[in-house]
């Protein structure tokens, strides 16, 4: 209303900035681009110039236009060393260039977060991505430095516990169960919750069960069959499963299996109907272990459990 009113009104650029920000909170992208870029155009306002750049770049990036992203926070960068700014837009360049698929650059940028700025609020987030980008690269030493390196400068505050889950993740594909066990009950336990609670729990019961510990794994499983999200309540539910073949109570292992198969589709349903069949075996009821065999070939499942049910 104030730009209909007076369209040369002296704070045009500041309102239109204002603008452009309100639209950009609602995710009006189309619309917060269009205000910056006339703000762009127009302003002499070194100070009004430099906030309209970098939030130019924000919104490009949340628009899916990576190139157009990258090339806005380098000018901002370039343009604008040492500002207040200068660590936002080193962290937007870092996830532009992780959603570009250029892990050097995205490692770069991050990393240079981590050098020179340890004790921004944006630095553990930094070691966040940085650690996902090495664990993807294979370099899990680097991953696992990034995670140390995080967690340290989080100093026990959000993003603590995905920096806990990262290492806790290193350990468990290293099959070092019981490490990996003490990260992920670090994630079960953070407050405020965690958005890896669930994942933290489902992965403490399989380190019980890889470990051999399948009495506590059961236990854990049981209770994510019964609270946890849908998906991950079934897989907790098939796995629990795995706990009673593993103690040797094949009755109760295909009386789990068979509760999967109500409510599961795809890989999960050829794998229950794996599942019972092992479990029928055992039981010497061969008949019914040769149709679910039959059954679990019939879903069409991964090669790898193909070739299991095959010999």
């Amino acid at each position: 209303k104030i730009l209909e009113k007076d369209p040369n009104y002296r704070y045009t650029d500041l309102v239109r900035y204002l603008q452009g920000w309100c639209y950009f909170q609602q995710k009006d992208y189309s619309k917060a681009l269009e205000g910056f870029q006339k703000v762009l155009s127009k302003t002499t306002d070194e100070t009004l110039k430099k906030l309209t750049l970098f939030q130019t770049a924000e919104t490009r990036f949340r628009m899916d236009d990576y190139p157009a992203a990258k090339t806005g926070y380098e000018s901002f960068l370039k343009n604008y060393p040492g500002d207040i700014l200068e660590v936002p837009a080193l962290y937007g360049l870092g996830w532009t260039c992780e959603k570009s698929n250029d892990s050097a650059g995205s490692m770069q940028s991050f990393g240079k977060i981590l050098s020179a700025h340890p004790g921004h609020l944006l630095a553990p987030w930094a070691a966040v991505r940085k650690g996902a980008q090495e664990y993807a690269a294979g370099d899990y030493d680097k991953a696992r430095l990034d995670y140390a390196k995080g967690l340290e400068l989080a100093k026990g505050q959000v993003p603590a516990d995905l920096l806990e889950y990262g290492i806790g993740w290193l350990d468990y594909s290293g099959q070092k169960y019981q490490e990996a066990s003490r990260h992920f009950l670090e994630v079960a336990n953070f407050s405020p919750q965690s958005g890896l609670y669930w994942d933290a729990q489902y992965l403490l019961a399989g380190c019980e069960y890889l470990a051999g510990n399948f009495d506590d794994a059961k236990g854990l499983y049981g209770r994510l069959a019964l609270k946890a999200p849908d998906e991950l309540a079934l897989a907790a539910l098939y796995w629990g499963g795995w706990c009673d073949y593993a103690r040797g109570d094949y009755p109760t292992a295909l009386e789990e299996f068979k509760r999967v198969l109500g409510k599961a589709q795809g890989d999960l349903k050829a794998r229950a109907y794996w599942a019972s069949a092992e479990a029928a075996f055992e039981m010497k009821n061969y008949p019914d272990a040769a149709g679910f065999y039959q059954k679990a070939l019939d879903q069409g499942p991964s090669p790898k459990l193909s070739d299991r049910k095959s010999t």
